[in-house]
Parts: C-alpha cells; sequence; structure tokens
C-alpha cells in the first residue's frame, strides 16, 4: 500500500523543517545582539559630538563614527556577528572618557 506523503504548508499536515527554523532564530539572535551594540554605539559617539571638549571631540566623534560603520559591515559579513562593533564600543568609551570626564 502507498503511503500518502503531504505537501504543502505545514497546517495542512506537512513536516516542519527544524534545522531551518533552528538557523533563522539564530541568526536572529546574532543580528538583534549586533544591532544592540550598534544602537548603543551610536549614542556613545552622540555624547561625545554633544558634550566633549571643544576640538577633539568633533575628531574624535567622526572617528568614532566611521570605525562604527566599518565594524557594523564586518560584522554583517561574519553573520551578524557583534564582536567587531564590541571592540569598537570598548575604544568609543576611551573616547568618551579623554573627551566628556
Amino acid at each position: 500500500m502507498a503511503e500518502i506523503a503531504t505537501t504543502g504548508p505545514a497546517e495542512t499536515g506537512a513536516e516542519m523543517d527544524y534545522g531551518e527554523h533552528d538557523r533563522t532564530f539564530a541568526g536572529f539572535v546574532n543580528f538583534t545582539k549586533l544591532g544592540i551594540v550598534v544602537c548603543i554605539n551610536i549614542m556613545v559617539a552622540l555624547i561625545i559630538f554633544a558634550f566633549g571638549s571643544a576640538g577633539s571631540s568633533f575628531l574624535l566623534g567622526v572617528v568614532l563614527t566611521i570605525m562604527l560603520l566599518i565594524a557594523g559591515a564586518i560584522g554583517l559579513a561574519m553573520n551578524a556577528s557583534w564582536k567587531p562593533s564590541a571592540v569598537v564600543l570598548a575604544l568609543g568609551l576611551v573616547f568618551f572618557v579623554l573627551t566628556v570626564v
């Protein structure tokens, strides 16, 4: 007797591709981490622009902005890795201490 294999949407009884679900969820989580770190970097750069000392704050803010754009692109190329942006965040916090405090 032939088996009836259901194809089509999962609602009609087709089998789920759990491996693909896991990969999609992992990508979503990694992209969310990257987005959070990039947003924090942007906030640090804005604080340096707004509250830093006169001459050096603009230059350091521009350098930090360029670095965070490059690190975000590298992070996206590395399957949404947040680690390059975390390095830039550490440097941005050092810039913050040098200019604002």
